[in-house]
């Protein structure tokens, strides 16, 4: 019991305990679970969702809009290191997450639409919710898959163009074997 200023006497509340990363959830409306744009979801994008998700728990709701997950960190969780980028391409476009890319060595940071952040800076957008048809869904799909191969392409492109400007400079690449 504490006394204060002007005489009265307080019980002081007894303190909660913190709570741990396992006390964090992050839930799954039934209207975000019957939408067109979850149940056309691939598996892969939902595996980049729940490794989200783990990271949204282990920062205790308070780091959405700065989630950061390594390539290797969605390859632990299932995905296979060549469809990431699809899996974020997918997850993005159908409204369940914001990416802003990284440049060179940032990472990237991920925003979970449906999620709460405990910072209270950031509202849920439920962006998943302009998805208004499978048959929309699905387009959205091709598009993402249609997108990520021109991103491929030209990346391979760029270096078979850096490749053979570096041989028609005599520059070494390094991969040359001595004769």
């Amino acid at each position: 019991m504490r006394t204060l200023a002007n005489g009265r006497s307080v019980v002081p509340e007894p303190a909660r305990p913190a709570r741990t990363a396992a006390e964090y959830y992050v839930g799954h409306s039934l209207e975000m679970l019957q939408s067109p744009a979850w149940r056309a979801m691939p598996d892969n994008a939902r595996r980049f969702l729940s490794r989200l998700e783990v990271e949204h728990m282990e920062k205790k709701g308070r780091k959405n809009g700065e989630l950061i997950c390594t390539y290797d960190d969605f390859v632990e969780a299932g995905i296979d290191r060549r469809a990431i980028r699809l899996a974020i391409e997918q997850s993005d476009r159908l409204g369940f997450t914001v990416t802003t890319f990284g440049k060179k060595k940032f990472p990237n940071r991920y925003r979970l639409t449906y999620a709460k952040s405990f910072k209270g800076d950031i509202a849920e957008t439920h962006d998943w919710r302009g998805v208004p048809t499978h048959a929309e869904a699905q387009r959205i799909l091709r598009e993402a898959d249609a997108n990520v191969e021109a991103e491929r392409a030209a990346s391979r492109l760029i270096k078979e163009r850096n490749k053979s400007s570096r041989t028609q400079h005599g520059v070494s690449t390094g991969r040359e074997r001595a004769v």
